[in-house]
């Protein structure tokens, strides 16, 4: 029976779905934008429906979608086409509304509302939660530019901390805060990143007033709040979580966050490889800092053979103000540029697609002469 929709809520909306899905005995098609946001929802919503048992295939949105009758989740995308769909869509309001292929479920939090509408179906793991609450924080990096997170967004991690999953540590924004030494903290924190220090011996004193001196801003702009995950896992700071999982989609695609929140375990293996990504970050900033790069537009481009993940290079050098937020890493070798995709504008990614070849998170072309052209 279709849904007097008015009044409705996400749960009926998502229930009715399910439910006619189930009837028809179709299969379907799961479409997330490049975003850390829509790899974990879209994850664990392909969770739920193999708990349904409905067949589902994943495609990000850069991909060419089929015509056809399948019935879709739409996640923060439109290009969806041809069946029945559910669009989840942030916004800055609570809202159900019908169109005419189906419903638009829009809210400040989709992670909430994700949880409110699958959890009578699917129980979430506290991974997965604690990924639902990184993708929160990734929206919020560098930390130093982004500024704090909004009320609803606070309210979502105050629910993990009453669920004893999260402690939060006030003090400055340092990743492992709280939980490591000082100077192991400011070694391998890549938010704040502090220059002098990462990924080097540090020695003397570490006080937030050290700290803002190191970095040149006032003592205020480097306090905040840092999230440590209580439970006995391979990755102790959501914020490190937000960093590991911004690195997985250079690497892997998207697709591979998406199995990532399919299979927890695997995140033992990502923690490990964000070791040898630092070690790496800390080259590429040397490279940076030493003037060997060059510009196209809004567009920074490195020449290493070997390169970390660009993206969180990219958010790195926000961070410490030698690029401006709305500047891009690149990086030239082997005679292909790469470009990380989720840290560029929906616009830019569009005006890429029709340049460029997808390699798993980046964007490649065969010079850096077309990166000029990009609008700003």
């Amino acid at each position: 029976m279709p849904l007097d929709f008015r009044g409705s809520s996400a749960s009926d909306v998502f229930r009715e779905f399910i439910e006619d899905t189930k009837e028809s005995e179709n299969y379907v098609r799961v479409i997330i934008d490049y975003s850390i946001e829509s790899a974990v929802i879209g994850g664990l919503i392909c969770k739920a429906l193999r708990e349904f048992e409905i067949g589902f295939e994943l495609i990000n949105d850069l991909l060419e979608i089929p015509l056809d009758a399948t019935r879709q989740f739409l996640i923060n995308t439109k290009v969806g086409k041809g069946g029945s769909a559910l669009a989840l869509m942030s916004s800055s309001i609570n809202t159900v509304r019908k169109t005419s292929l189906g419903y638009v479920i829009e809210s400040p939090i989709l992670e909430e509302k994700l949880l409110d509408m699958i959890s009578e179906y699917v129980i979430v793991p506290r991974e997965a939660k604690y990924m639902l609450a990184s993708s929160i924080l990734a929206r919020h990096t560098p930390r130093i530019l982004r500024g704090e997170l909004s009320q609803s967004e606070e309210e979502f991690i105050n629910k993990l901390e009453d669920e004893n999953l999260v402690k939060k540590v006030k003090g400055p924004m340092i990743i492992g805060w709280g939980y490591l030494q000082p100077e192991i903290a400011v070694r391998y924190s890549v938010d704040l990143l502090i220059p002098r220090y990462f990924m080097r011996d540090v020695s003397g004193e570490l006080s937030s007033d050290v700290i803002a001196k190191e970095l040149g801003v006032s003592r205020e702009n480097v306090m905040g709040t840092n999230y440590v995950i209580k439970q006995d896992w391979c990755i102790k700071d959501l914020y490190y979580l937000a960093y590991t999982m911004m690195c997985i989609v250079d690497e892997e695609g998207i697709e591979g966050l998406v199995a990532a929140v399919l299979n927890p375990s695997t995140m033992v293996w990502h923690a490990l490889k964000m070791y040898e990504y630092l070690g790496k970050l800390r080259v590429a900033i040397d490279e940076y800092l030493a003037g060997n790069w060059e510009n196209k537009g809004k567009f920074k481009i490195l020449h290493i053979k070997d390169p970390p993940p660009l993206s969180m290079l990219t958010r790195a050098l926000q961070g410490i103000g030698k690029i401006r937020h709305d500047e891009v890493v690149a990086n030239e070798a082997g005679g292909k540029v790469s470009v990380p995709l989720q840290v560029l504008t929906r616009k830019d990614r569009e005006e890429l697609r029709t340049k460029a070849v997808i390699e798993k998170g980046y964007a490649v072309l065969p010079s850096a002469d077309a990166l000029s052209k990009v609008s700003t």
